[in-house]
């Protein structure tokens, strides 16, 4: 009887070992790997496609080989950044994106390096996110820009997948135009700063010695967050003021076309891109046209700054520019459109932000776009103000310090 005792005690014994040993590796098979370290550990190239990494060298995509052989794709960060990163097609050829743009090179092998950081990434994609919920809203977009380099740091474009949904997926950031008269604004007041059709008031609406922002109702649809009064917003301009500022910023066709209609700093039909929002907001602030909008670095050591195309006047208006936002919480300028969308009953809003960090001599500046939104962002100001946990993420990192762009594998 004792025996039989015994013998139970060891199989139960022998059984439990056997469960402990094997209980991490069912562990590891039902969870998977931890992504965080999946993403930084470079693994076995088992496919010829090269990878896609972040600035710091994390890797956003792999390739490797399914088990009847045909080619397939790691994206260890799931739907992170994938408007940017793209996919590929059942052949292991990109469809979008990254893997599209620049499948000559992944396809012979070489790893390409983004611009953006993958941790500033993640947090643009979650203010976003929060954005777009509280306002209920169909599309966003969020970008964070060098403003030296035009490296973007971080950019994020989500659509709702149906108006009950608060489900978001990634979508095509420049297929959604917004209106781009608070460029305009500037425009204005450095025109005036300069003595432009004989005004000399420096301040007109905006004085050195009350830089406040506020929003400011210039329309039964439209309101304004501005350093400017409502009398220096209200006023109308002169046909055809604007075209060869406009033309500067990078806008038009390429034959005049596009601005040649702009008549008053509020006109509706002034639209844009969201990027090229941005591009034209960084050089009215720094001064600088050679500065586009990147999300691949080809040559990192290729950083000769141009400031040649800088004149007296651009010089002493962006000074001024920078002085009057300096004061101010994020976003410096910002605008609000109500309007009648395709197959909606109520109007629904766009909300433009535009800002820039710090708030002395700005390394950083930003956009956010957000279309289709239901609810008054006047009555929740603060969740534009929040681009600011962003920028603060954004400004740990290293600008225009891409370590590799392309490497052939061993």
């Amino acid at each position: 009887m004792a025996t039989r005792t015994k013998r139970r005690t060891l199989r139960t014994s022998y059984v439990t070992l056997s469960v402990v040993l094997l209980l991490p590796l069912l562990c590891c098979l039902l969870k998977g790997p931890d992504k965080e370290i999946e993403a930084k550990i470079r693994p076995l190239a088992l496919g010829s496609r090269g990878n896609i990494l972040d600035r710091s060298g994390v890797l956003l995509a792999y390739s490797t080989l399914k088990k009847d052989g045909a080619p397939g794709r790691i994206y260890p960060y799931d739907q992170l950044a994938r408007e940017i990163i793209g996919n590929i097609d059942s052949t292991g050829h990109g469809t979008s994106g990254v893997e599209l743009s620049m499948e000559e090179e992944l396809a012979e092998g070489l790893d390409v390096s983004l611009t953006i950081e993958s941790e500033v990434q993640i947090k643009a994609e979650e203010l976003l996110a929060l954005q777009m919920r509280r306002f209920k809203a169909r599309f966003g977009f969020m970008a964070i820009m060098d403003t030296d380099s035009g490296e973007i740091l971080a950019l994020s474009s989500r659509k709702a997948l149906s108006q009950k949904s608060s489900k978001l997926s990634p979508a095509q950031y420049d297929d959604e135009l917004f209106h781009a008269s608070l460029l305009l604004l500037p425009i204005r007041w450095m025109k005036q700063l300069n003595g432009y059709e004989g005004h000399e008031d420096e301040g007109n609406g905006a004085s050195k010695n009350k830089m406040r922002s506020s929003w400011t109702k210039v329309g039964p649809d439209r309101q304004i967050w501005s350093p400017w009064n409502e009398e220096f917003l209200s006023v109308e301009d002169a046909p055809l003021i604007y075209p060869k500022d406009l033309i500067a910023l990078g806008f038009g066709d390429g034959q005049d076309k596009l601005p040649l209609y702009i008549k008053g700093v509020l006109e509706p039909r002034f639209l844009a891109t969201p990027l090229h929002i941005l591009r034209g907001f960084n050089q009215l602030l720094t001064g600088r046209n050679d500065v586009s909008p990147i999300l691949i670095k080809r040559d990192p050591q290729n950083r000769i700054k141009d400031t040649t195309a800088l004149d007296k006047r651009g010089n002493n208006a962006t000074t001024s520019l920078e002085t009057l936002f300096s004061h101010f919480p994020v976003p410096a300028l910002a605008s609000v459109w109500w309007g009648q969308e395709k197959g909606q009953k109520r109007k629904r809003c766009e909300i433009l932000a535009l800002g820039f960090w710090p708030s002395r001599n700005p390394r950083l500046v930003f956009i956010t776009a957000i279309k289709g939104a239901a609810r008054d962002p006047l009555r929740r100001p603060g969740y534009l103000s929040k681009a600011k946990t962003v920028l603060s993420s954004a400004m740990e990192v290293p600008v225009g310090s891409v370590q590799m762009a392309f490497s052939k594998e061993d």
